[in-house]
């Protein structure tokens, strides 16, 4: 394990590496291997007379024959010690490219300034003159151009694309000594965003300089996360007017993004700020279960396996606002075919279609209406609601489960949904103590899908595996029928009728 000090100096080690391993490449090493020893090649001959250009696609040469060469070592025979370096030096030639890329979307957008004021400035050779007919154009769709050239000429997405051009505008009045230290690798982007922008809400310039020499200097121990702190700290007790009035500006920036996907699924985007997002990161905290005695999710997988779990906790609470009414809820219209066979396609209010299979489970906790059509789809009947779980039926199981009763599972009953046990409702099952058990969500959904088997007796509740051995598809027992779901007792005939009857019976 390496120490503070080893720490420390870990990315100068690797930076001079980097130039050893440069010089090498080009054909330009010292046989001393002194890093200090300089014989770059792009900046050889009179600067004043060469070519930008030619010197651009010398640096250009050398640059990719650089890490071609570090391409080309074999990491087999370096040692750890070495191997540490290189992973320092990769990070640390990351963070410098990603500077030039803003460096050069900086000038890029300098130079549209120039074109859309028409002020008069040296243009590079091939540049735009500021009389083409581009010099109408305004600052968006400046702005869109560039993020489209950044999106063919790059290959970059459109999001990195955009976040590059913002991280650019961002920086283009950066302090000298912050430019001076992110083009040296001293610090990374974030960093020298951080910085810029907290040293952007003092007046007087001497706590600017100031708080800039300090926060440079915090910037080669700390992350950004732990700089944007400690900036927003000084901050608050240099000018604790200019914090508060930033906080309130960035609390005005807050946004959420919710769209729906092709696939079916819903991506979110989005940044909460202040209170709203101390909130968030609490219930997450709150509502992030751990893992099940089965189960092996990603860090990523349990935020949103948590989210989830907060969204159903508020929506239960009844305290949301009423919809015609209702309190909100999950709609789910299945028809009657895909009722009786266990199969098909239902249909969510908002997603749309969903394979009915993996919705079955809502059954064991929901209100149920049957909705008659005519032939020309027009309700023509619509039944009384029945409520599947009674809630003396549910404190009765709370008092006898504590929690999910799946072996060797320990999550609390907070987390656990309530399961029919040997006989499904789907199959006629009525919801009681000898028919009824606390199961977790994920456990819940195996039982519903996989085919085990529940026995109760008493308040001893044994959960069994299928019959045939089952890890995600639907055991089939001998008399399964077509499309139906598995059989909860083996050796029992489905309950349900081949084909469904003419008249579906009220819930």
């Amino acid at each position: 394990m390496q120490t503070r000090q080893q720490r420390s100096t870990a990315p100068a080690r690797g930076r001079q590496w980097g130039a050893v391993l440069a010089r090498e490449a080009a054909a330009g090493y010292d046989a001393s291997g002194d890093p200090d020893v300089h014989h770059d090649r792009c900046g050889d001959a009179d600067d004043s007379h060469a070519d930008p250009v030619a010197r651009l696609d010398a640096c250009a040469s050398e640059l990719d024959a650089a890490i071609a060469a570090v391409f080309g070592l074999d990491l087999d025979q370096l040692p750890v010690g070495a191997l540490g370096d290189l992973m320092v030096f990769a990070s640390a030639a990351k963070d410098r490219l990603e500077a030039l890329l803003l460096t050069v979307v900086t000038e890029q957008r300098r130079r549209a300034r120039l074109r859309r004021t028409g002020e008069a400035g040296s243009q590079a050779a091939g540049g735009s003159d500021p009389s083409d007919g581009d010099g109408g154009r305004d600052q968006q769709h400046d702005e869109r151009d560039l993020r489209e050239a950044m999106r063919n000429r790059c290959r970059l997405g459109a999001g990195e694309a955009k976040r590059a051009e913002r991280s650019a505008r961002e920086l283009e009045d950066s302090a000298d000594e912050v430019t001076r230290a992110l083009r040296a690798g001293r610090i990374r982007v974030d960093h020298a965003r951080v910085i810029t922008e907290t040293a952007a809400k003092l007046v007087g310039d001497d706590q600017r300089e100031q708080l800039i020499a300090e926060l440079l200097a915090a910037a080669e121990r700390l992350d950004p996360v732990a700089l944007g702190r400690l900036a927003r700290r000084r901050l608050g007790e240099i000018d604790p007017e200019a914090a508060c009035r930033a906080a309130q500006r960035e609390e005005s920036d807050r946004y959420l993004n919710v769209r729906q996907t092709t696939r079916g699924s819903v991506r979110l985007s989005g940044e909460l700020y202040g209170v709203g997002a101390e909130a968030l990161l609490t219930g997450l905290r709150a509502f992030a279960r751990p893992d099940a005695p089965d189960e092996h999710r990603t860090g990523p997988q349990r935020q949103a396996d948590a989210l989830e779990a907060l969204i159903w906790a508020g929506l239960d609470r009844g305290t949301a606002p009423t919809e015609h009414g209702q309190r909100p809820h999950l709609n789910v219209l299945v028809p009657w075919q895909a009722l009786v066979e266990g199969a098909g396609t239902a249909e969510l209010t908002h997603l749309g279609p969903y394979p009915w299979q993996l919705l079955r489970y809502l059954l064991d906790d929901a209100v149920i209406s049957r909705i008659l059509f005519d032939a020309k789809g027009t309700p023509i009947e619509v039944t009384t609601q029945t409520r599947c779980v009674p809630a003396g039926l549910h404190r009765a199981l709370l008092a006898r489960d504590r929690g999910c009763r799946w072996k060797d599972c320990d999550l609390p009953a907070g987390f656990c949904d309530v399961a029919h046990g040997a006989v499904p409702y789907r199959d006629g099952g009525k919801l009681g103590p000898a028919n009824a058990a606390l199961l977790c969500r994920r456990h819940h959904r195996r039982f519903d899908l996989e085919g085990w088997q529940m026995t109760i007796d008493g308040d001893r509740v044994n959960i069994s595996p299928p019959p045939q051995p089952s890890s995600h598809t639907t055991t089939i027992s001998p008399n399964h029928q077509p499309g139906a779901p598995p059989n909860r007792k083996p050796g029992t005939q489905p309950r349900r009728p081949s084909t469904p009857p003419t008249t579906p019976p009220l819930f």
